[in-house]
């Protein structure tokens, strides 16, 4: 058995939406850790370099980075409610 799809059966919809939510995960952690480094910036440029209107243009990109972190979340969330509703209905494609 050198083949492939004999090997590991095709994978539903339903399969491949779980691994979309896994990496709709990682690009969540990866956000979480751009607003945990343009917090840093802020902080610096508004205390230490007293660069205010730095501070203020690393404060919007602050905000936009948050709300993609929580749009991102939300949509995460909804995905993965979804997928357990179906696999507690027993079934297999979303």
């Amino acid at each position: 058995m050198t083949n492939t799809e004999e090997i590991s059966p095709e994978k539903t919809s339903l399969d491949r939406t779980v691994d979309l939510v896994a990496g709709l995960k990682e690009i969540v952690h990866y956000a979480k850790n751009n607003i945990e480094k343009l917090s840093e910036y802020w902080l610096f440029m508004e205390d230490e370099a007293g660069r205010k209107d730095f501070a203020n243009m690393l404060d919007e990109l602050l905000d936009k980075q948050s709300s993609l972190h929580n749009d991102l979340e939300e949509t995460t969330n909804a995905i993965e409610m979804e997928i357990n509703r179906i696999k507690n209905e027993g079934g297999d494609s979303l």
